[in-house]
């Protein structure tokens, strides 16, 4: 289960003026408040950042904390906290076959602001960690899950269920493949781009150590 804690601190963005949006969420660390998400999809935040609000885009100013050299992981400053208190980090400690939940808007879809303050509340998907990774084609440090992601989940906050909930990492993307389509004959007619069902996803120790680097967070 997840919590209000994580659903109401998981928010729908985008970069100012571009179409492309993903998925944030907010994090204390010290007693200061970070959003975190994809670095693909903060990528251009000098023109600065939007969130949806009341089924409108709203604009908040703030500053690049850091964005990871290690994985898609980027981390964000807000000029005022953003419905504090929001969760706080715990240690990122994984085991094979673990099922987590993973947050976000799939395809922009949203659901509920009414019970959060005009801010839609999250879809919330799970899946079982598969491997984990040091290194490799994903970065290091990071794991993958087991689940069928969406567009619009990137960013997201992938979290250890109630009661010892803890973000544990930030959705990176999935694996896709080209599959053979074919025509009742069996004849091949072309083919279709497939998620495959594995998931990438980045430790949020990641972004825990750009804040360290530069905790210039607002106080909560």
């Amino acid at each position: 289960m997840v919590t209000a804690e994580i659903l109401k601190h998981t928010f729908k963005i985008r970069v100012q003026g571009s179409d492309a949006f993903g998925t944030g969420f907010l994090i204390s660390k010290e007693g200061r408040q970070y959003l975190v998400s994809a670095n693909h999809v903060l990528d251009g935040f000098s023109a600065g950042l939007e969130i949806e609000q009341n089924g409108r885009w709203v604009r908040y100013s703030g500053s690049v904390v850091g964005a990871s050299t290690r994985g898609d992981v980027a981390v964000l400053a807000l000029k005022t906290a953003l419905l504090p208190p929001a969760p706080k980090l715990g240690p990122p400690q994984l085991s094979l076959s673990e099922p987590l939940f993973f947050l976000g808007f799939p395809f922009g879809m949203t659901t509920w602001p009414v019970l959060n303050d005009g801010y839609p509340i999250p879809f919330v998907k799970q899946g079982i960690v598969s491997a984990l990774m040091d290194g490799g084609q994903i970065g290091s440090p990071g794991f993958y899950l087991d689940a069928i992601n969406n567009l619009g989940f990137s960013g997201g906050p992938v979290v250890r269920g109630y009661p010892s909930e803890t973000i544990l990492g930030v959705v990176h993307g999935y694996v896709s493949s080209n599959t053979e389509t074919r025509d009742v004959s069996g004849k091949q007619i072309g083919t279709t781009l497939e998620n495959s069902g594995i998931m990438l996803c980045y430790h949020i120790e990641l972004a825990a150590a750009l804040i360290e680097a530069s905790p210039i967070g607002p106080s909560e």
